[in-house]
Parts: structure tokens; sequence; C-alpha cells
């Protein structure tokens, strides 16, 4: 019996193997990148807001239940986080907006060194207040599968909006959350 000859050059197997390589790559980012804040049924909306207890980047403890009774945005965030990077500043912005409404932010790092996150608040010149999670345990109560992770939390501690948002929608998601949230929820 004769040997067949190969349909496949050396060189065309190569390039079939790039592609397949590069469609299993591109699937996977697809899959890792934020999903748009409506995208996905939250179970977290309506419920009570979890309590947890985090210093700030002074070594002063923060409890989510001393801020009862105040609208708080929460924004799970890390140093190495491209999309939270950038939306970092936005939200800050925005929250500084609706401070005298009673609307306060906490910008919960998770995973990252008190020195890592002075660093980088350092080289961005911003300043908002930061709550260290170093140990995931917040990103855990509030399910964050990804980051940024955006949780508006109303007066009387219920949860109203909690998603990832895409930077580039923050300006808009952001303050339809947090005046949805200010309508709501009277403390208790």
């Amino acid at each position: 019996m004769q040997d067949r000859p190969s349909r496949f050059t050396p060189i065309a197997t190569f390039m079939l193997s790039v592609v397949v390589v590069l469609v299993v790559v591109a699937v996977a980012m697809r899959s890792h990148s934020t999903p748009k804040a409506d995208t996905f049924v939250n179970d977290y909306i309506g419920r009570p807001a979890p309590d947890f207890t985090l210093p700030d980047l002074d070594g002063n403890a923060v409890s989510l239940a001393s801020l009862k009774g105040q609208v708080v945005v929460l924004d799970l965030w890390a140093t190495w986080c491209p999309p939270c990077i950038e939306e970092l500043p936005i939200v800050t912005g925005i929250t500084a907006k609706y401070a005298a409404q009673g609307v306060t932010y906490k910008a919960v790092n998770v995973g990252d060194s008190p020195d890592q996150v002075r660093a980088f608040l350092s080289s961005r010149k911003i300043a908002p207040p930061v709550l260290l999670d170093e140990k995931y345990h917040v990103g855990e109560l509030y399910g964050a599968q990804y980051i940024p992770l955006l949780v508006v939390i109303d007066r009387s501690g219920r949860i109203v909006a909690h998603g990832n948002v895409a930077p580039d929608e923050v300006e808009k998601t952001l303050p339809e959350w947090i005046e949805s949230a200010l309508k709501s929820g009277q403390a208790s």
C-alpha cells in the first residue's frame, strides 16, 4: 500500500494552529471582559447589604453599618485593573456632586497593599475615600466576579443597584442608580 501525501503542508498546519489559538484566546477574553450592567439577572438587588468593617488608608476601621441612613456607593477596584483605573476618577467626581444629598462614596480596593494603593493614588493625583480589602472579603460578600463592581445602597441599607458598568457608561448609569437610591428606602 502506498502512503498518501498529506493534504496540509507544514506551513498550512502551522497557520491553522495559529488561527485556532487566536479564536480560543478571543473567546476567552470576551468571556472575561466587563459585562454591561443590564446583561444579567442580579440576585443582590433588594436585599440587605452585607455588613463589613475595613480599614481606611489611615488605619481607621470603617463599617458599613456606621453609614446607615446615608446612600452609599461602593466601588470595588484594584490598581492593576485597566477599567478600574479609568472608572475611579469618574465615580469620584459623580459621587462628589451628590455628597450634599447624603451620598457617601467608598472606593473598596481589593487585593492591593496599603503602600501599593498610596503609590497608585499619588501617581494619579486623585484622592477617593479608600477602604482596604486586602483579603477580598468584601469582594466575596458582594459576589464580585469582575471588577470594577459598583454597588449602591439606599438609606435603609438595601442594595438598589449592583453591577459591572463599563467606564464609558458610568456617567449615565451611576447617577440613575444614585437617584433611585435617594428616592427609595428611608432611614429606619
